[in-house]
């Protein structure tokens, strides 16, 4: 590879398109930031996952992925994420509903939605139990008559090898 294209490939690797569209740099985190750079002792579980569900929705608003962009934008901020890539969307042609998904350091981030049913489905699950966000909060933009959120604790299995961890 000449040394141009080597250079510019390196100036590229550490921008990326930003969590749903905005181009912005991710910055490199030492792995003590993100669960593999974790030393296993530390992790005294898996972590929490959020289930949300919100019901009544503004069908419009579901179909519309620069709205669930807005909110991924939200979560990420206001629950101090770390995207490890962009979201991926894919939005379906007879109902118009959209499924994204934002790869975290901590895990994932996903939501469903569904415009015939009024109904809009997320999912954020993180490696380290963090407190709740206001999720019936960041979901106002859909207007929601009702919002479930559950919180599940995550547990790990005892270990089954020494695991060393490399510095």
């Amino acid at each position: 590879m000449d040394n141009a294209l080597q250079g510019q490939l390196e100036a590229d690797v550490p921008r990326a398109r930003g969590v749903c569209g905005e181009s912005r740099g991710f910055r490199r985190r030492s792995k003590h930031d993100t669960m593999s750079g974790m030393d296993p002792a530390e992790l005294n579980g898996a972590g929490v996952e959020w289930v949300v569900d919100a019901r009544g929705c503004d069908s419009l608003a579901l179909a519309d992925q620069d709205a669930l962009e807005r909110l991924f934008n939200k979560l990420v901020q206001e629950m101090n994420l770390h995207p490890a890539a962009e979201a991926q969307w894919h939005q379906f042609p007879v109902t118009q509903g959209l499924t994204g998904m934002l790869l975290l350091e901590e895990s994932h981030l996903t939501v469903h939605t569904f415009p015939e049913h009024g109904t809009l489905c997320l999912n954020l699950f993180c490696c380290r139990p963090r407190p709740a966000g206001d999720f019936a909060g960041w979901l106002e933009e859909f207007h929601p008559q009702h919002v479930e959120v559950r919180r599940l604790e995550r547990h790990l299995a005892p270990a089954r090898v020494a695991t060393k961890v490399v510095p």
